[in-house]
């Protein structure tokens, strides 16, 4: 009994698999993978995809059926973005069979106005299919509809052939790529992947592959040798007894390639953070330049802002806040879009805003992505270090007046040391005489203020040691602060005189 139980059952299973790929339904999916894209490109275009039916005559896409103008879908087909890919830009768009012009264009971030297509009798486009992407999500879905009846056997759906023409740069599939497992020296790894399945239970075969993997050329560098610094001081004291709005402004980052074709057109640059944003720190504007290495000069691009989000990741305009000056330091991540003139390098300088009541000393961490538009030739940097900021007692600083004459003779020694800082600041020094001899000497120099005079007198140089008196050889001052401060050393006779910057440095 058991036996003829266990045949029955099996039978019920081959019957009921058997009949499962009777009512489904087989696609072919062909792409153009020979489309190259950046390694961890932040947007690229990846190659466009064809899905057709199999076996012409039998299988075809299922149609939508419409009841009282109320569409009821049959097919849905989603394609997944595999190795950690996302999209990069949100789109909709319907289509009439195989793939011509866009019919129509929408925002899927609200369906509800944009409802399903339907047919032109029923006040809609008479739309064949419909794609949508939205940025973010691991996804796209193609919506199948014809409620005309115009679906022939061999109809095709194309996604991601239409010139990128904007602003609505119809199907044009973009693909974010920082983060994946995509990268052009692993041959197991070098062509971006989808998958596809559909509500039906039909079968996809035929071309995963969507791009392939190329080596970035994008260099990304600091503007100096050392980080931009600031400090924390606000222009006025509107907000409180203590603390206020301050502004600055700094050369953040560089970017160059010197490929054939390389940045070359419309770009669009996303340039701060939402999540993990430094609290009370943000953009005013930027601003791109050109090196001209003939001219030795920088050249101005225009720049455009497009948009600007808070560390919510919300857009925010001017209406609301109270002035331009709060938009700005609520502006924690700043769009703007600029034509870019083909290789070479590039400095991006930013005009940032700061609200001292919320801002803290630390540096300002910030992520780059820019890529062309729509999408492609992009690149990216994660967490890089903007602008370092201190509290008002400034930056720690040091400097090197690497040589003063010696004294006693008809040369004399003159210093000037300024206080860069909205606050007194201590001054220490020390000053080491050509044999060794070893002063020091301490100053406090005002808010904003300038100490000036003879080394001896305005630094009263005293030794713990036995050294003979005080300049008998020439000497360097090495001087440091807890605050910044600049200086000047002169040298003369009474007749002539000359005199040079200290060499300064920031301790990070």
């Amino acid at each position: 009994m058991k036996r003829f139980l266990l045949i029955a059952l099996c039978a019920s299973l081959v019957l009921a698999f058997g009949t499962a790929q009777v009512m489904a339904d087989a696609y072919n999916v062909t792409s153009n993978f020979g489309v190259r894209v950046t390694e961890q490109g932040s947007s690229e275009r990846v190659g466009s995809l064809t899905i057709a039916p199999q076996e012409i005559g039998v299988d075809t896409f299922t149609i939508a059926t419409s009841a009282g103008g109320v569409i009821t879908l049959n097919q849905v087909i989603t394609v997944e973005l595999l190795g950690g890919a996302t999209i990069s830009r949100t789109f909709g768009a319907d289509y009439a069979w195989d793939g011509g012009d866009a019919i129509d264009f929408f925002d899927p971030s609200d369906l509800v106005a944009d409802p399903n297509p339907d047919s032109v009798a029923n006040g809609g486009n008479g739309a064949a299919y419909r794609v949508y992407a939205i940025e973010g999500q691991d996804f796209f879905t193609i919506e199948i509809y014809d409620v005309a009846n115009t679906i022939a056997a061999g109809s095709t759906v194309v996604v991601g052939h239409d010139e990128p023409t904007l602003p609505n740069a119809y199907s044009a599939l973009c693909y974010n790529l920082v983060g994946t497992v995509y990268t052009p020296t692993d041959p197991a790894r070098q062509l971006v992947q989808n998958s596809y399945r559909d509500n039906i239970s039909s079968t996809f075969s035929g071309d995963i592959n969507i791009a392939t993997v190329k080596a970035k050329s994008v260099v990304i560098g600091l503007c100096a040798k050392d980080l931009p610094t600031d400090i924390l001081t606000p222009d006025s004291l509107s907000q409180g007894e203590d603390c206020g709005l301050g502004s600055g402004s700094a050369c953040i980052f560089t970017f160059e390639d010197n490929a054939s074709g390389a940045l070359d057109g419309a770009y669009e640059f996303t340039v701060g953070k939402t999540t993990g944003a430094k609290a009370g720190v943000g953009f005013n504007t930027l601003t791109i330049e050109k090196y001209d290495s003939v001219g030795d000069v920088w050249n101005a691009i225009v720049t455009t802002t497009v948009e600007r989000h808070n560390s919510a990741g919300t857009t925010i305009v001017l209406a609301d806040f109270d002035s331009a000056e709060e938009l700005w330091a609520a502006t924690s991540e700043i769009v703007v879009g600029a034509t870019l003139t083909g290789p070479g390098l590039y400095r991006m300088q930013a005009s940032y805003e700061f609200d001292t009541c919320v801002a803290t000393a630390g540096i300002w961490v910030i992520d780059i992505y820019a890529n062309k538009t729509p999408c492609g030739g992009s690149f990216s940097e994660l967490n890089w270090n903007a602008v370092e900021f201190y509290l008002p007692t400034g930056i720690p600083t040091t400097a090197l007046f690497p040589y003063a004459a010696a004294g006693g003779g008809a040369w004399f020694n003159g210093l000037v040391l300024t206080n860069t800082t909205s606050i007194s600041i201590t001054v220490d020094c020390t000053l080491i005489e050509a044999d060794g001899d070893t002063y020091t000497a301490s100053i406090v120099i005002p808010a904003h203020n300038m100490a000036v005079g003879l080394v001896a007198d305005l630094l009263s140089p005293t030794t713990t040691g036995t050294d003979s008196a005080f300049g008998d050889e020439p000497y360097a001052i090495y001087a440091t602060s807890d605050g910044g401060f600049d200086g000047l050393l002169f040298i003369g006779d009474g007749t002539m005189a000359q005199g040079y910057l200290p060499r300064l440095s920031t301790v990070h």
